[in-house]
């Protein structure tokens, strides 16, 4: 058997408390360190950012504090480690069969049966600090530390160079942080939006802003892209079905409204996204709310206002209008969950 697969413990080395190899094994390998106690938390001030590679001074914390543990800074002392949980075991062996063992390295056993890998830090890829992201039960320590002591042993010792992680290994890393495609959304066809925009003109339409809805409407069934003939049936259906007082407005009107708004060139539809594309949150509310009024009102941070296309102008608010809205976009986004 090989000196680097030979296990040291602290049964190992006779006449010597279990505490007192753990340290000595990191005064071996010149690491950095600082005492724990038996919970894994630091006993000095500062924690890891304290640690010392001082001889001295680590055999002084020795005889004045007795701990429990010693804690290995793992970047400051030049490597990441792979923290593999029992429940993580199957996978890494899973890829070790896969993709093959990686070069020597010091790497311990812990208590509850896990394993702590130890590589040297690459140039140029960021290891962060995980806790189940490369895979259930597997961890990554870089800008932590990981402890040793009784309980642990080295199956290659702490002294042995560390090896470089393989490249599988970084692989897997470096696709923590990749950036995720943007979902796409899927978009509704403006042409199918005419349903939508009819009922959104009806639930707008009120006396005293009958022409004003309904000029609007035929707009957005013109951007949407319908012929204008399809145009006037939908806004006869709005002409029959809008609120009605002691002077009516009449279908004639509404097909007044259809000619003016197709004498004019249509602008850019507004490309809806289907609801259920937007999370049932208050950012997917407000995401919603921006698709749905695009190009019928807009926020001014400069003036810290709100204004209203009134066709053919944007015109200041001054009746509360865009909250009205943003309560009939959740209202929509209600009936559209059922």
């Amino acid at each position: 058997m090989s000196d680097q697969s030979k296990k040291f413990s602290p049964a190992g080395e006779a006449g010597l408390a279990v505490r007192d190899i753990a340290w000595l094994y990191i005064l071996k390998a010149n690491y950095s360190t600082f005492p724990c106690n038996s919970q894994k938390q630091p006993l000095i001030s500062g924690g890891f950012k304290a640690a010392s590679a001082d001889h001295t001074i680590i055999e002084n914390w020795e005889r004045q504090l007795h701990p429990a543990l010693w804690g290995i800074p793992c970047s400051p002392n030049g490597f990441f480690a792979v923290d593999i949980d029992p429940d993580g075991i199957d996978t890494w062996q899973g890829w070790l069969d896969t993709y093959g063992l990686p070069e020597p390295t010091p790497y311990q056993k812990t208590p509850r049966g896990g394993w702590h890998y130890l590589f040297r830090l690459p140039e140029g890829v960021k290891i962060p600090n995980t806790a189940g992201k490369l895979a259930k039960g597997i961890d990554l320590r870089s800008d932590g530390y990981i402890c040793t002591g009784k309980g642990y042993e080295w199956q290659i010792p702490l002294s042995e160079p560390l090896a470089e992680a393989p490249e599988w290994l970084l692989a897997k890393i470096k696709a923590l942080s990749a950036p995720k495609p943007a979902q796409k959304r899927e978009l509704i066809p403006p042409v199918d939006n005419a349903d939508l925009w009819l009922r959104k003109a009806l639930e707008k339409a009120e006396i005293g802003k009958r022409n004003e809805v309904g000029f609007w409407l035929a707009c957005q069934l013109r951007d949407a892209g319908l012929p204008q003939f399809e145009a006037e049936d939908y806004l006869t259906i709005y002409a029959n079905g809008v609120p009605q007082d002691g002077t009516p407005y009449t279908e004639s009107e509404a097909l007044a409204s259809v000619e003016q708004a197709y004498n004019r060139a249509p602008r850019e539809p507004v490309a809806l996204s289907k609801p259920d594309d937007y999370p049932l949150t208050d950012a997917g509310n407000a995401e919603f709310f921006a698709a749905r009024e695009a190009g019928r009102i807009c926020y001014r941070h400069d003036l810290q206002r709100w204004y209203v296309y009134k066709n053919p102008i944007w015109a200041a608010d001054q009746d509360g209008e865009p909250e009205r809205r943003a309560l009939e976009a959740v209202r929509e986004r209600q009936v559209n969950a059922l």
